[in-house]
């Protein structure tokens, strides 16, 4: 039975409560300042301009977060990007809970939950230490996204990788990190079980990739390109030529949702030596059972592998590195038992050069993204390959202001572009100017 996001708020209230209140009756009672809370405001008012291709946020194929209007002529606006509340409580010393809400007026869902979790964090025993985190929340993937509001601060747009975590993959569950210290590195190990993440898979698999900063909350809707295999093929007149492939599929996607009642689990390892250098591998599968469809939204089984390496250098300079690959399947073939209708294997890397100097930033990142689709390609064929580049520069006004220019060029081929008149390769040249500010 499809879980709605009425159920998921109050599965987090609940949880966040509960747990707040066993943590605030653990700690001293005499102890007058064990309930400390840092309310933080973050925002994110930016100028842009870009030609090539319209959004995807306008039903579109378009790889980038803003694109060209209906008349296919470059547009430019100024827009608030984010407006951001965030709210920890450190509850004595081992505890402390979590919320991250969202404003974002261009998004259908403008006000939204993006995280919300208890976590616990005792001080280390020796040369071990532990935590655990209760909750939803961003699992354990991302090596850009280490800033405030869980934005990187090396650009304004994060990799191919990073942006779809953002756009499809949360967790609502329990993690736990065990670490051992050595001599000269660290070794830890990190789990969960979760879920709540039953649709991840149906943006790769009917958009591909895209590079852009929006970040999926409890109550999101993200909506699904104008393909055949959605909305069908009519004529000039509205007749209906071709039946869609999918027709029971939405034309939205809610990448936050239970529908099977499985649980999902993925692992993660990771090595950080005392000079900088660090390697990782995280495993994930969301255990979807991809035969269940409820109220327009599939089951998908999706899984993947991430590869990270990092080195921070004395000088300033860092380096970031990952690689991920994964498969995605969906539904049943009444002709072919042993296929899905909806298979993809999906890839991208990218690798990241930052050097800080002063109140300066200049960051270089290079992507490149595939998806191959191994089902029914004559009626929809979601095989695409691209690359992108990005180039930024940030200068930190103060404590409470950055500035951030970026350059975001985009390559891409995807034939069913060709069944929607639609040219087969793209070009994206996206330019942004970004003030953040936070108090």
């Amino acid at each position: 039975m499809i879980r709605n996001s009425h159920i998921l708020s109050s599965v987090i209230a609940a949880s966040l409560c509960s747990l707040s209140n066993y943590a605030v009756t653990s700690v001293h009672a005499a102890d007058e300042k064990a309930i400390d809370v840092d309310f933080k405001i973050f925002g994110d008012v930016r100028t842009y301009g870009v030609s090539g291709e319209r959004s995807w946020f306008d039903k579109w194929l378009g790889k980038s977060r803003y694109g060209e209007k209906r008349d296919r002529t470059s547009s430019t606006d100024l827009t608030l990007a984010e407006l951001s509340l965030l709210a920890q409580a450190k509850i004595g010393w081992d505890w402390s809970a979590f919320i991250h809400a969202s404003y974002a007026p261009e998004y259908e869902q403008d006000l939204d939950l993006v995280e919300g979790f208890i976590a616990y964090k005792p001080a280390p025993k020796g040369l071990w230490s532990y935590e655990g985190r209760l909750g939803l929340m961003f699992p354990h993937i991302s090596r850009e996204n280490d800033g405030v509001a869980w934005t990187t601060p090396y650009s304004i747009t994060p990799s191919a990788i990073n942006s779809w975590v953002g756009e499809e993959i949360r967790t609502m569950g329990l993690e736990g990190t065990i670490k051992r210290r050595f001599e000269t590195f660290d070794l830890s190990f990190t789990a969960s079980l979760f879920g709540m993440n039953d649709t991840a898979g149906t943006l790769l698999h009917f958009r591909g990739w895209a590079l852009g900063d929006f970040k999926a909350g409890a109550f999101s809707n993200v909506p699904l390109p104008k393909i055949p295999a959605i909305y069908g093929i009519s004529d000039s007149s509205g007749n209906e030529i071709e039946p869609p492939l999918f027709g029971m599929q939405a034309r939205y996607s809610n990448p936050i949702l239970e529908l099977d009642d499985n649980i999902g689990f993925y692992a993660a390892l990771d090595w950080t030596d005392r000079q900088g250098l660090s390697f990782g591998a995280y495993y994930y599968d969301n255990k979807g059972d991809p035969t269940v469809v409820e109220e327009g939204q599939y089951g998908w089984r999706t899984r993947f592998v991430n590869l990270y390496a990092d080195y921070e250098t004395e000088t300033e300079w860092t380096f970031i590195s990952q690689y991920m690959l994964g498969t995605t399947v969906m539904g049943i073939s009444p002709t072919h038992p042993d296929m899905f209708p909806a298979d993809s294997k999906y890839q991208s890397a990218f690798i990241l050069a930052s050097k800080a100097i002063d109140q300066w930033r200049f960051t270089s990142r290079f992507d490149w993204f595939k998806v191959t689709d191994r089902s029914y390609v004559l009626q929809d064929n979601n095989n695409e390959d691209g690359w992108s580049y990005t180039g930024a520069v940030s200068y930190t006004l103060s404590d409470n202001f950055t500035l951030i220019g970026e350059w975001l060029h985009i390559q891409n081929e995807r034939p069913d572009r060709l069944r929607i008149n639609l040219p087969l390769k793209t070009k994206v040249n996206q330019l942004q100017l970004s003030l953040r500010f936070q108090f």
